[in-house]
């Protein structure tokens, strides 16, 4: 249907209306049908009733005048034969009072009277051959005698079609006005407010927030004009309704995409969004300058790990809070990450004001605690900070250079401000290089593990050495080079994930080399391999460690696993699984640099291991530094009372090996007995070394 059709036209496309007019008509003609075949019934019967009435009238004046008895006809020959041929009469039969036949003119007739005949005057009308035949009885005709005519009824049945014919139409045509009749009004009153709700609906449908408005014309007071009624309501109300909700999605929309539901405050999109809108303000006045910060909270990962996730959020809202009080009321603070923040910050004052609201926000911190469910939490963090326009210009670079101040504040140590500097980039680019040439170095087999001995101070034996990696890196002409500390290198290649790879093939060549000096004669001698916290971290490191022994063939006692404190710090619970999974293996585990990270006691307790090795810091210099001396007799003390052997690192003196012999340690290694040396020297030394320390006097 088409909206804008007459009702006339919609009245005739319409399926409903031509339904209901074809049973109206059905029903109609049906019932008109029923009384038109009752009228023709009687139209016959009338007409037998005058034809009757005109053979009667024929048939008395050619009555005789004189009957001579019951046994002879009523009427002569003659007179008989004249009214066959001169009326509608075709034939006779004469009765006497007896009904006995006495006589008969014309065509003979299928009616026969008889005593038994319950009718006085029975009539037959043969429709085949259009005859009718009646009976006159003496009442009838004045004389004691009965006379069955026929008589041609030739004429009642065209008549009769006629009628027919006439009946039909009439029938048709009242059927068919009627019909229409009620048509127009089932239109007017029916069809014509259907679809005028149905096109409101249909409207309303398509536009819900802006339905149609309302023809109150069609509010009457049937029930389709109260339908109407109540639908215009339903779509007004049903706009209204969406309309809120829209406004309440729209709102809700925008602080989802804009706000984040943790703190409340504005999250990165908003922040990027605003400071990209403030810096193009301020490019019209280049007087304006803005300060960005961007922060982390420092070991925020700590507080989720040990007290979980539920007081992490806790904290983050009550740093975002005590932000929110340290900043003035111009600056822009939002939540950019799970522990990161970002503030923008108009600077009124000079460009020192940047570095100036920074260290406001790290002694707010500093100088008292944040307390969350009856626990007080010693947060701290670090702070990136970069100048606009000095720094940088558009929005991004402004956020990069706070980034990358806030990367510098992070390595330097945290807790911290750092205002961004153009030598970072060069710090980063650095980086990015030796990243770039590690890769190609582990391609090209450019490096190479170095190893440095270990012995036993109480029988003097060469126990084993402790693998290091070395990178001769080539220069850019492919002549020349030097060497790359692993102070430089390593830390890029765990920052890249570089240092997995990287720990299975020191891993591997380890386990090689071990079995390289079985094969020399020099028997089981150990290989002590640095494990990173990345690799430890690995929930198949226990496979690889196994997989490299059987590969290689070496015994599982000839390696030693060395891990740093802060490993024990990042999973607990899977640290305590993965040391477990290798002492099973028979691979003896040291703690490396004790007494440089976190040095507690309750891991000593917890956490399996073999051996501790004193970091080199507290070593040098033992025989001069008296608290060195202290704590490396207490670390030495300790590691006795809990059956951990002693491994202490970078002894350079005769004077410091003997306080260590007399203190009671087990093992050393420095550079009183070898700096860091290929196999192939590591080798010629075990083979040339007498069991005697004073060998390296």
């Amino acid at each position: 249907m088409v909206q804008n059709r007459s009702s006339f036209e919609n009245m005739w496309n319409s399926r409903l209306v031509w339904r209901v007019a074809i049973a109206l008509f059905v029903v109609i003609l049906g019932v008109n049908a029923v009384f038109s075949a009752m009228s023709l019934s009687q139209f016959e019967k009338d007409r037998l009733y005058d034809l009757r009435e005109l053979g009667l009238y024929s048939v008395i004046p050619a009555l005789s005048d004189k009957i001579q008895s019951q046994k002879a006809s009523p009427i002569d020959q003659r007179k008989g034969l004249r009214l066959v041929l001169t009326t509608p009469i075709s034939g006779l039969k004469y009765y006497n009072l007896n009904k006995q036949d006495v006589g008969s003119n014309g065509q003979p007739l299928t009616l026969e009277l008889s005593l038994s005949d319950a009718l006085d005057s029975p009539a037959y009308y043969n429709r085949e051959k259009n005859v009718y035949e009646v009976t006159y009885t003496p009442t009838d005709l004045g004389v004691s005698f009965y006379i069955v005519t026929q008589i041609d009824a030739s004429r009642i049945h065209a008549e009769l079609m006629n009628a027919i014919k006439i009946e039909i139409i009439i029938v048709l045509l009242l059927s068919t006005f009627v019909t229409l009749v009620l048509m127009i009004a089932l239109s007017r009153w029916f069809l014509d407010p259907i679809l005028a709700l149905y096109y409101r609906l249909l409207r309303a449908a398509k536009n819900p927030e802006n339905p149609p408005i309302p023809d109150k014309s069609l509010h009457t007071k049937t029930e389709i004009g109260r339908a109407i009624q109540a639908a215009d309501i339903l779509m007004s109300n049903n706009a209204e309704s969406i309309k809120r909700i829209k406004a309440m999605a729209e709102s809700e929309v925008n602080r989802l995409a804009f706000y984040d539901t943790l703190t409340g405050l504005p999250n990165r999109t908003f922040f990027i969004k605003t400071l990209k809108e403030t810096l193009a303000a301020a490019d019209e006045n280049f007087l304006d300058r803005y300060a960005v910060f961007t922060m982390d909270i420092d070991h925020f990962k700590d507080i989720n790990d040990t007290m979980g996730h539920s007081v992490g959020d806790e904290v983050l809202k009550a740093f975002a809070d005590r932000l929110a009080e340290t900043l003035p009321n111009q600056a822009l603070l939002a939540r950019s990450g799970e522990d990161e923040f970002a503030v923008m910050l108009p600077l009124n004052q000079g460009l020192d004001e940047g570095e100036e609201r920074a260290e406001e926000i790290i002694n707010a911190f500093r100088s008292e605690a944040i307390n969350v469910m009856d626990e007080a939490f010693q947060v701290r963090c670090s702070i990136g900070v970069a100048i606009s326009p000095d720094d940088a210009d558009l929005p991004e670079e402004v956020l990069r250079c706070a980034d990358i101040a806030l990367n510098k504040a992070k390595s330097d140590g945290r807790d911290r401000v750092k205002r961004y500097d153009g030598t970072y980039v060069e710090d980063i680019q650095k980086r990015f290089q030796i990243l770039r040439d590690l890769r190609v170095a582990m391609d090209l087999e450019e490096l190479e593990l170095y190893y440095q001995p270990q012995l036993d101070l109480k029988t003097g034996t060469l126990k084993g050495a402790e693998a290091l990696i070395r990178w001769w890196r080539t220069g850019e002409n492919g002549t020349g080079g030097h060497f790359v500390s692993p102070v430089d290198f390593i830390p890029v290649a765990e920052q890249s994930g570089l240092i997995l790879p990287l720990g299975d093939w020191i891993m591997r060549e380890s386990c090689k080399a071990a079995k390289s000096w079985s094969d020399a004669g020099l028997g089981d001698l150990t290989v002590a391999v640095n494990v990173s916290g990345h690799q430890f971290l690995q929930k198949d490191i226990v496979e690889k460690i196994e997989r490299t022994i059987i590969e290689t063939g070496i015994k599982p006692h000839q390696l030693e696993v060395e891990v740093t404190e802060s490993v024990f710090m990042e999973d607990t619970d899977h640290s305590i699984k993965m040391l477990k999974g290798i002492q099973a293996l028979g691979v003896a585990i040291a703690i490396d640099d004790f007494g440089t990270g976190y040095s507690s006691l309750s891991y000593l307790q917890r956490f399996p291991m073999d051996k501790l090795k004193i970091d080199r810091s507290f070593v040098r210099h033992l025989d001069e530094q008296h608290d060195n001396l202290v704590l490396t007799r207490t670390i030495i003390a300790l590691c006795k009372t809990m059956n951990l052997k002693v491994v202490a690192e970078g002894v350079e003196s005769k004077a410091e090996e003997q306080i260590l012999i007399d203190e009671g340690c087990d093992y050393v290694q420095g550079f009183r007995y070898s700096a860091p040396i290929p196999n192939i020297k590591f080798q010629r030394l075990a083979k040339e070394y007498n069991g005697q320390l004073d060998y390296f006097d």
